[in-house]
């Protein structure tokens, strides 16, 4: 069992039936007349809007023909007009469309009249964000930490991020192997501590800042960057 794909939240709309396997079809006035296919099984998670109550959208969701699960904010936006970008950013990201006009058309409907009962809250910027009925998350582009009440926050970025956040190893491993080898160094242990600085500015009420390092070369600057920068992703 697919349990990717079992709990799906797709608003049921007459003359349209998502089949598990084969996509979404829509249903013939006659009859006597076959489905006509539409696309690919897809799953409309969640109704979206930004901090403000706007950029309201859907949170789609599908598996590519590799089998690989993908999700995407679908601004309602793209449903105005031909929705020429919205076929372009599904078909690029392995939903299968149909040519015809008449598919076309009914993806439009069948997206409009999606109305799931859960919301999800945007967000621009990796960081805090504090939620206007209360609760607060720290949003990055693979995970949040904290939680809002009764919805989930998701960071959307126009572009796709680069994997500037990433994970390796195991925390006891970094304390071991950084910042251990770090002690006795002031350089170091500075350059570490600054690492963990920005999340803790905004609870504190803090005003950010920088730090420069100067000097001749092979002082060891470039090894207090790696330093500070295995604190959230790859040296490099």
């Amino acid at each position: 069992v697919d349990l990717f794909m079992v709990d799906s939240t797709n608003a049921e709309v007459p003359g349209f039936t998502m089949d598990p396997k084969d996509g979404l079809f829509r249903d013939p006035r006659d009859k006597t007349q076959r489905p006509i296919w539409i696309c690919s099984r897809f799953d409309v998670l969640a109704r979206t809007r930004d901090a403000e109550g706007e950029a309201h959208g859907l949170l789609l969701r599908w598996r590519d023909p590799d089998g690989m699960a993908k999700e995407w904010i679908m601004p309602r936006a793209m449903l105005a007009g031909e929705a020429a970008e919205l076929r372009a950013r599904l078909a690029s990201g392995g939903v299968v469309i149909s040519p015809s006009q008449g598919a076309r058309q009914a993806l439009l409907e069948f997206l409009t009249a999606q109305m799931p009962r859960d919301r999800v809250r945007t967000v621009p910027r990796v960081g805090w964000f504090f939620g206007p009925q209360g609760g607060a998350a720290f949003v990055m582009p693979g995970q949040v930490i904290g939680d809002l009440p009764g919805e989930r926050v998701i960071l959307d970025l126009p572009d796709r991020p680069a994997p500037i956040y990433r994970a390796a190893g195991t925390v006891k491993a970094w304390r071991a192997e950084v910042a251990a080898r770090c002690a006795g160094n002031r350089r170091l242990v500075l350059a570490g501590s600054l690492a963990f600085a920005g999340p803790l500015l905004t609870p504190l009420a803090e005003e950010g800042g920088g730090l420069q390092f100067r000097g001749a070369s092979r002082l060891g600057k470039s090894t207090a960057l790696k330093a500070s920068a295995s604190v959230w992703g790859a040296p490099e």
